[in-house]
């Protein structure tokens, strides 16, 4: 579901799972899902090393549903960061583009997300 996320947004950079890696559920006015995993690209067949992916999915009354899904260059730990509500090992990206946990944005910042009410 979240793989189908991104490639629908992100057409001509296709990728095809490899592996899960790690996810973690919480409630919080619904469920909420944050899950890494490995993908490689569908059009470079000769690449052999997988990327590294984050998830967000929530679930409503008709089912879970992908709310953002990132690539990841775990090259560059200033770009990797957590939430409040995950274990240390889940990387989310530090510069936002997930809801759970912390707010949605689209501009950079070096904060550590943070769970509000």
């Amino acid at each position: 579901m979240a793989l189908e996320h991104y490639n629908t947004t992100n057409q001509g950079d296709e990728h095809e799972l490899v592996e899960a890696v790690e996810s973690n559920a919480f409630v919080f006015n619904g469920v909420w899902i944050h899950a890494n995993f490995l993908a490689k690209p569908i059009a470079d067949s000769s690449c052999d090393v997988p990327n590294y992916f984050f998830a967000e999915l929530k679930s409503d009354y008709t089912g879970f549903y992908c709310l953002s899904c990132v690539k990841m260059d775990l090259g560059e730990p200033r770009k990797l960061g957590g939430c409040g509500l995950c274990p240390r090992q889940i990387m989310h990206p530090v510069d936002g583009g997930y809801r759970g946990a912390k707010p949605f944005n689209d501009s950079p910042t070096t904060e550590r997300c943070a769970f509000t009410f």
